[in-house]
């Protein structure tokens, strides 16, 4: 059994119907059915004579085990030894980014997040590294005809086989020295022209110091770094702080045992913060606030480092109050009220005392625990009970 209301805003003609089940047994499933069907149809249009459906809901006030509080802003940082800027080890150019080198990737401690080719130290003495190179293979040369001298001469006896030895170790020294300074010559024409990537040896990693978030990415490609300068900025995600700013004038309030909850916006849930792991004892001179940091273990992705939440400070002792969900109260010229369903047609306006709020939920004085509370659409109720241009009671359709 429906019931529809007219109901209008206050200081406007523009009227308004609202319909909804009351609450008990006097209507069927399918009934509850058919109107959650048109109010997911109508709160989806916009039109001038579409009907607009709105949200609307009753909980039962009740006692509850309430602890005052206050509400403070708070801010999500990264623990301690939680934030890590890793720079270039040495100057050169950017041979390879890892795939996994992106914002926002989660990568343990140890991953290669890119490959650097370093600088040549002789960048303007390509001359001397030509004869150095010119120099090397003449020594190769010397040493191999050594060699093969030496092999003549052990292989007839005029000589020990320890000349053979020392001849090999001349050759292969020589060797070393040819291929020394084609390295060199060849990392000044990489350098010179951007191409090449020079071999595995020669190349300089970047790794992961710590396991958590890279946040952000300073380097591309080809492009090149400086030694020291920051390539990428990481936070670790296994722990993170969440700081309360706790006002100037709020500060006495506080007790030598203070718990706390954290909501992130546009969530209803509370995060248990428990202790606090210090207390600031200066305050911020821009803001007059004192700092109190807590620490909240394995975050969930809904938790993002600099993100804004509310902190909820809980400072006094537990007490058995009626409480009632905090969208239940409405503000009432200054007023706050709730309303209180008297029958299935009729509703009460109670003024009220709010108290302590804890968990969604706040105490109030002046409505009893069993009593019915509008919790959704309570504005509308009170828009309708102010109307001097309709019945006081919707009618049964």
């Amino acid at each position: 059994m429906y019931e529809i209301w007219a109901v209008r805003p206050i200081g406007k003609n523009e009227a308004f119907a609202m319909k909804w089940l009351p609450a008990g047994n006097k209507h069927t499933r399918q009934a509850a059915n058919e109107l959650k069907h048109e109010y997911t149809v109508g709160k989806s249009l916009e039109h001038k004579s579409i009907i607009k459906t709105l949200d609307f809901g009753t909980a039962t006030a009740a006692r509850r085990s309430m602890r005052a509080g206050l509400d403070v802003a708070g801010t999500v940082r990264p623990r301690s030894g939680g934030e890590a800027i890793i720079a270039a080890p040495i100057a050169g150019r950017v041979l390879r980014m890892a795939s996994t080198a992106t914002v926002g990737a989660q990568v343990p401690a140890g991953t290669v997040l890119a490959e650097l080719l370093p600088n040549s130290t002789q960048a303007s003495d390509r001359p001397r590294l030509d004869v150095e190179l010119t120099e090397a293979r003449a020594r190769l040369g010397l040493a191999q005809a050594e060699k093969a001298r030496a092999e003549r001469l052990v292989a007839s006896g005029a000589v020990p086989g320890r000349r053979l030895q020392e001849a090999t170790v001349a050759e292969s020294t020589a060797h070393a020295r040819v291929a020394a300074a084609e390295a060199r010559l060849g990392q000044l024409d990489m350098m010179r022209t951007g191409r090449g990537e020079g071999n595995a040896e020669g190349r300089f990693q970047v790794r992961a110091s710590i396991t958590g978030v890279i946040t952000e990415v300073l380097a591309t490609n080809g492009s090149a770094v400086e030694q020291g300068v920051p390539v990428f900025r990481m936070v670790a995600l296994d722990a993170v702080h969440v700081v309360a700013h706790v006002p100037e004038s709020e500060v006495p309030r506080l007790s030598a045992s203070v718990d706390a909850t954290a909501r992130v916006p546009g969530s209803d849930a509370d995060i248990a913060l428990g202790q606090p792991i210090s207390r600031g004892r200066l305050l911020d001179p821009a803001s007059r606030t004192l700092p109190l940091v807590f620490r909240l273990a394995r975050p969930t992705a809904q938790i993002a480092i600099g993100q804004r939440v509310t902190v909820r400070l809980l400072t006094g002792a537990r007490e058995e109050r009626v409480a009632v969900p905090v969208s239940a109260l409405v503000d009432d010229g200054g007023r706050q009220v709730v309303f209180v369903q008297a029958s299935g047609e009729s509703f009460e306006r109670r003024p009220v005392t709010p108290g302590p709020r804890d968990a969604g939920f706040v105490a109030v004085d002046g409505v009893t625990a069993g009593d019915r509370v509008v919790v959704r659409g309570a504005p509308l109720v009170r828009l309708a009970s102010l109307s001097t241009q309709v019945p006081a009671h919707g009618h049964v359709h």
